[in-house]
């Protein structure tokens, strides 16, 4: 015959109880708002930096083009000596600085233009396998922890009915 259990109180089981249901509650919950951070993510590209990073690319485009006409213009008005008489420099230093500046603004307008664009053809393929193991995750402790708590209910029970009919022999 089995000895006695030797337990005080099913006070274990319950913070083991309470462990569970907050286990799956966090656990809920921190899925539920990544699948969230990550919409909000895609979004905020989608809907709101690459609209504006498409339009400074076009306003560097535009400024550049400009530039580069200001440039040549300044270059056609003396294009053997290029010097302009009297000031020491040539004539068209300011313009050609001027173009190098648009230049670099444009190709930087390009480059976020471009990682943007990359971000949001790589986020869904970077996030879809992990989400989807999380949900699955999700839905496994949903569908087994009301059972295990059931399970430890019917425990619970068993040991404080134990313990009563315990305490009454002695």
């Amino acid at each position: 015959m089995p000895g006695p259990a030797n337990i005080d109180s099913p006070e274990v089981l319950l913070e083991l109880k309470r462990g569970l249901i907050a286990l799956m509650e966090g656990t809920s919950r921190c899925i539920t708002n990544g699948v969230s951070d990550i919409a909000r993510v895609q979004h905020w590209l989608q809907q709101e930096r690459l609209p504006d990073v498409k339009r400074q690319h076009r306003t560097w485009e535009q400024r550049a083009s400009e530039a580069r006409i200001r440039l040549l213009a300044a270059k056609s008005m003396n294009p053997q000596t290029g010097r302009n008489a009297g000031l020491g420099r040539t004539s068209f230093e300011d313009e050609e600085r001027d173009f190098k500046r648009a230049k670099a603004a444009y190709e930087a307008a390009e480059d976020k233009l471009r990682h943007i664009n990359n971000a949001l053809a790589e986020l869904p393929r970077l996030t879809d396998t992990p989400s989807a193991v999380c949900k699955r995750t999700q839905r496994h402790m949903e569908d087994t922890t009301p059972r295990a708590l059931a399970q430890l209910d019917r425990m619970i029970e068993g040991l404080e009915n134990y313990g009563g009919t315990q305490g009454g022999s002695e």
